[in-house]
């Protein structure tokens, strides 16, 4: 089976959960909730193009489309991942 892979990862994420920590549990507390409300974002927006997530990788997603069929469906696929 041919498939589209995504991963989409948050750059600088280590740094900003550093920066959180310093500021102790209001710090985690409030990355969690950014955190959260981005996953959940992303797991609506990656549902609606038909995307599978195959893993959360702390603040990472791996993501997999399966090709459409047709002699366009490498095209389409790519372009719901996109």
């Amino acid at each position: 089976m041919e498939t589209c892979v995504l991963f989409a990862d948050i750059s600088g994420f280590t740094m900003l959960g550093e920066a959180c920590a310093k500021q102790g549990v209001r710090g985690n507390e409030e990355l969690a909730f950014c955190i959260n409300r981005y996953m959940e974002g992303m797991v609506k927006t990656l549902g609606k193009y038909g995307g599978d997530i195959i893993k959360f990788v702390g603040d990472a997603l791996i993501v997999m489309w399966p090709e459409e069929k047709g002699p366009d469906g490498p095209s389409i696929t790519v372009r719901k991942a996109i």
